[in-house]
């Protein structure tokens, strides 16, 4: 995976909040919680909101909740009643959780549509329970995802190694082999793979209907946007927020092609701060940084603010279990344990390291290595093999790309800066791929330097516009 701009590790030191007697999950709630956090737990000066930025993450609600507070108080007489000062982000684990059930629900089929290319055959394959179709627990939808994908890497493999009439069925005549090959070799079997799931050729929509072969083009689909989500997970765990970037870009399509309007609105958000000149250098790299926390201090063990404090609400939920009564209720639990939870978990892992013990919390994942042999043998078969006369499927999963760009075309973009912008840093309607060659325009002694994220799968041309001039970014997908 290519380094693009990794944040040297520090360990992060966070400190609990006392208890919000708010609902964040109304505007009025959100008032609440704001009031409550800045003016009467940090106790600060009304004047420290005159020229302070204040980053605020959470879901995609929470952050809507808090641009509407800002509207409603637009015209307010102070500084804080304004709240001008808070900059509402949505926090990456959410923006993950949101991409697997968008995954979920474009590949996931149904009985009547029980195709080897679908996620209901794969989970009916390996036998696995509790994953509903729609909006499945996190950890249960991302086993099966990634597996799923590293399922149709395999099946690839032995599409290669069956050209060379290699047995995949023996194991030692595999091993074998790949051992036997020199560093060119491999390398031209990566390549090889590459260029039957990710090349920018395989990615064009065939223009002759009579000789698509529906099947495998599914397989293809599926690959390259699990590729996105798993690029992503890679970049939030090396806190690489250059890569973190180049991802947002391709959201930008993928929701807009699947519908995920609210999630798509966000990410336009963050491509509004992060390619215009609607942000300083500094802010820019400040909000894709303080959306990280790396409790451990190593260099791949960053994960996702949200996440923290959805751990900090699990630990406030297993007290309520082992010590709820009738007089031990949820009042109890924050007045009592919301500012000693964190501090407990520290506590706990000192004596632990004390009495030679350790308590191991995170979650335990079954050994995958033989369901993803198995179904990469069972679809390797046939299934991702590309029949060059063309195949039917009964399942079909859309083309997000194609929709997600026309829908950016038509009326999204526009839809987006009437909502969200003001004249500087405005995004544009994009217009018709002209080639890469991008030109730095210059009006009146004013100049706009381009911004150019290179691909070489897709480019959708967005202009950007700052007082007179004008500049086009293109969307990494």
């Amino acid at each position: 995976m290519p380094c693009l701009n990794v944040i040297k590790p520090s360990q992060t030191h966070y400190f609990s909040l006392g208890p919000i007697p708010y609902n964040e999950g109304t505007i009025q709630g959100t008032y609440g919680v704001l009031e409550t956090i800045f003016m009467e737990q940090f106790k600060l000066d009304p004047m420290a909101f005159n020229e302070r930025l204040w980053l605020v993450y959470g879901d995609q609600k929470t952050a809507s909740n808090i641009r509407s507070v800002i509207n409603e108080r637009r015209e307010a007489s102070t500084a804080f009643d304004r709240h001008r000062w808070v900059l509402p982000l949505s926090s990456f684990f959410h923006l993950r959780q949101t991409f697997l059930w968008m995954l979920q629900a474009l590949h996931f089929g149904s009985e009547n549509q029980n195709s080897p290319s679908t996620l209901y055959h794969n989970v009916n394959f390996w036998e696995r329970k509790q994953i509903p179709a729609i909006k499945g627990p996190f950890h249960h939808v991302e086993e099966l995802i990634l597996h799923s994908f590293e399922a149709r890497i395999i099946a690839l493999l032995h599409v290669q190694l069956r050209e060379v009439n290699i047995n995949i069925e023996d194991s030692k005549a595999v091993e074998e082999y790949l051992t036997r090959m020199t560093v060119e070799e491999y390398l031209l079997l990566v390549d090889n793979i590459y260029q039957q799931a990710f090349s920018k050729d395989i990615q064009q929509p065939s223009t002759d209907s009579n000789h698509q072969d529906e099947e495998f083009r599914n397989h293809v689909r599926y690959l390259q946007q699990v590729e996105t989500y798993a690029t992503l997970k890679y970049a939030i765990k090396h806190a690489d927020i250059g890569l973190i970037e180049r991802v947002i870009d391709r959201c930008c399509i993928y929701f807009h092609g699947s519908k995920q309007t609210n999630y798509a609105f966000e990410m336009l958000l963050f491509k509004r701060l992060l390619a215009t000149g609607a942000a300083s250098v500094e802010l820019k790299k400040a909000i894709l940084v303080n959306g990280l926390v790396n409790l451990q201090g190593k260099e791949d063990t960053s994960y996702e603010i949200d996440r923290l404090n959805e751990q900090l609400n699990l630990q406030l939920k297993e007290i309520l279990w082992a010590r709820r009564t009738s007089t031990f209720g949820m009042d109890k639990l924050f007045h009592h344990c919301a500012l000693t939870a964190s501090y407990c978990g520290t506590l706990k892992e000192f004596l632990e390291s004390e009495f030679g013990e350790k308590t191991w919390a995170g979650h335990t994942e079954k050994a995958a290595t033989a369901d993803i042999r198995d179904l990469a043998y069972e679809i390797s078969k046939r299934s991702i093999v590309k029949q060059p006369q063309g195949r039917k499927a009964v399942f079909k999963s859309p083309d997000i790309i194609t929709l997600g760009v026309r829908r950016l075309q038509e009326s999204a973009i526009d839809r987006f800066n009437a909502r969200a912008t003001y004249s500087l840093g405005q995004v544009m309607s994009p217009e018709p791929d002209d080639g890469i060659d991008i030109h730095t325009p210059s009006t009146g002694g004013f100049s706009v330097a381009s911004q150019v994220i290179k691909c070489s799968t897709l480019y959708v041309f967005i202009k950007l516009t700052a007082s007179s001039a004008q500049c086009k970014v293109a969307f990494n997908a």
